[in-house]
C-alpha cells in the first residue's frame, strides 16, 4: 500500500512537468511560437518567473526554518572541492584551452536555485 501512495505522489509531482514539456513541444512543432518567441519566453521564465517563485516560496517560512549554517557549509565545501577537482582533471587532459574552459565552466555552473524549492511549491 505504501508503494502505491509513493508512486502516486511521484506521478502527481512529475506529471505536470511532462505535460508542460509536451505542450511546449507541440506548440513549437506547429510553429505557433517563433524562435524569437521561445527566446523571449525563456528570458521571461528565468528572469521573472523563477525569482518570483523563489521569493514567494521563501516568504512562507521564517529565517530560522530555511537557513541552516551547517547545510550551507557542506554545500559550499562540496562545491569548492568539485571545482578544484574539475580544474585539476582539466590540467591533465589533452584538450585545447577553449575546450578546457568550456568543460570547467559547464561542469560547475548548475541550478543551485532549485535547491531552495520546497516540495509543496
Amino acid at each position: 500500500m505504501r508503494f502505491y501512495s509513493m508512486l502516486l505522489e511521484v506521478i502527481s509531482i512529475t506529471a505536470p512537468i511532462f505535460i508542460v514539456i509536451a505542450i511546449g513541444f507541440l506548440i513549437r512543432k506547429k510553429n505557433i511560437i517563433s524562435e524569437e518567441g521561445v527566446s523571449l519566453l525563456n528570458k521571461l521564465a528565468y528572469n521573472i518567473g523563477l525569482p518570483s517563485l523563489i521569493f514567494l516560496t521563501i516568504t512562507n517560512y521564517s529565517l530560522s526554518d530555511i537557513f541552516n549554517v551547517q547545510i550551507v557549509k557542506v554545500i559550499y565545501l562540496a562545491y569548492v572541492v568539485f571545482i578544484l577537482l574539475t580544474i585539476l582533471i582539466n590540467l591533465v587532459i589533452k584538450r585545447s584551452g577553449k575546450t578546457k574552459g568550456a568543460i570547467i565552466v559547464s561542469s560547475f555552473r548548475c541550478n543551485m536555485a532549485f535547491l531552495g524549492f520546497s516540495r509543496g511549491s
